[in-house]
């Protein structure tokens, strides 16, 4: 998903507490211990509130910027599930009402050294998840003055 280059000017500064202070306890955040490293140039994202547990409403997601250069990212993520090896989106279903999920397309600017978390609504109207699979959040991000996106993400399952 492309962010739009007026929404810069919308964005939100996030500052509340340096990066460089947080570890990251994967063991005690997904549920199944994974031995995934999750970095992309020091971009980190960490699940928030412990494992999760079905039946879920919503997951918060920690986005760590660590490195030296501010970086661009917004509301927009997608959920994928390993099948076969392979990593595939896992469908929304539709909704009942007939209309279509959307995100706010607003950018969010996350300086260097801080953090922003997000709330990532997966309830059971939306997502079908399965125990023993494996699931990850992807979410978009942009160096400042960079046009190609880069990934980040969060492995979770359920046990």
């Amino acid at each position: 998903m492309m962010f739009v280059v007026f929404s810069f000017n919308a964005c939100q500064l996030f500052t509340s507490k340096k990066a460089h202070s947080i570890e990251q306890q994967t063991d005690s955040i997904i549920a199944k211990s994974s031995p995934r490293v999750n970095l992309a140039e020091g971009i980190h994202l960490l699940l928030k509130g412990g494992s999760p547990k079905l039946p879920l409403d919503s997951i918060v997601v920690e986005m760590v910027n660590n490195t030296d250069s501010t970086c661009v990212t917004g509301e927009a993520y997608t959920i994928e599930q390993r099948v076969n090896d392979v990593w595939t989106i896992l469908p929304i279903k539709p909704r009942k009402d007939g209309a279509v999920y959307a995100f706010n397309d607003i950018g969010y600017e996350l300086a260097s050294h801080s953090t922003r978390l997000f709330t990532i609504y997966v309830d059971s109207d939306k997502y079908d998840f399965e125990r023993g699979q494996e699931y990850r959040i992807v979410k978009e991000f942009f160096k400042k003055g960079k046009k190609v996106p880069q990934s980040v993400y969060c492995y979770f399952s359920f046990e």
